[in-house]
């Protein structure tokens, strides 16, 4: 077997791999929408998978404190990014850092309240800006704890300007870097999906998918992620089977 033919069945079995987890995963971001929606754990049984809308409450261990703008909050995401000059070159946000924090919560329903047993697997939150930090400049106490604690550098090559490019950076806004954070406050309204398990309390829903959008929302959103893998796995397969035949 030549070197081609290695590389291209290491394609093939790398693609349908990567098809077969993206396929998975697509199938799954659609539960959040075929999953049947309950105000009260009262009908189902342990085992079922069900879906849950109402206004978010802190559990007994309650509320968490948001790492970058230290806010109350029951589920977080956060994520550093760095502006950069891509392949193409064209100036991108690269993603530095990214969390995913959660407490059990419970929700609340016109009928009942529904208790999480676990933190979620997958957070689906509205993200926004919470500071944009040039070179030069100092982040706040928060942001820059947050960096110690993911092993963020604090200047990377992109801050390191020699005199006769610093202009044309300055202008890119490379090296600048861009804090988000997407927070599920208490009182919010949420769509939880997940399954229902015993617990000594009674029934608890251990949760696979949180969210503060829609279900039509939250499918659009978890599927952009699946598609992408699918995209990227069925043209490595492609160019494997190419490469093989050829």
């Amino acid at each position: 077997m030549t070197p081609l033919d290695v590389f291209a069945v290491a394609l093939l079995a790398l693609g349908a791999l990567g098809v077969l987890v993206s396929g998975a995963y697509a199938w799954q971001t659609t539960r959040a929408v075929r999953a049947p929606a309950f105000d009260t754990l009262a009908s189902p049984t342990p085992g079922d998978c069900v879906r849950v809308e109402g206004t978010a409450h802190a559990g007994s261990n309650g509320p968490l404190e948001s790492p970058l703008s230290e806010q109350s909050a029951l589920a977080v995401q956060a994520t550093v990014e760095e502006r950069r000059l891509g392949v193409v070159p064209l100036p991108t946000w690269v993603q530095l850092a990214r969390t995913s924090v959660a407490e059990p919560f419970q929700v609340r329903t016109p009928t009942a309240d529904i208790s999480l047993v676990a933190p979620t697997a997958s957070l689906v939150l509205a993200d926004g800006s919470v500071a944009e930090v040039v070179p030069g400049e100092t982040p706040a106490d928060a942001l820059r704890s947050f960096e110690r604690r993911h092993e963020v550098p604090s200047r990377t090559i992109w801050h390191r300007r020699p005199p006769v490019v610093s202009l044309l950076a300055r202008a890119l806004s490379l090296g600048t870097r861009r804090y988000r954070e997407g927070v599920l406050e208490p009182g919010a309204e949420v769509l939880v999906m997940g399954r229902l398990v015993e617990t000594d309390e009674g029934l608890g829903l251990d949760p696979t998918v949180v969210s503060d959008r829609s279900p039509g929302a939250t499918l659009r959103r978890m599927a952009r992620t699946a598609v992408i893998g699918l995209l990227a796995s069925g043209a490595g397969f492609v160019l494997g089977l190419t490469l093989w035949l050829g």
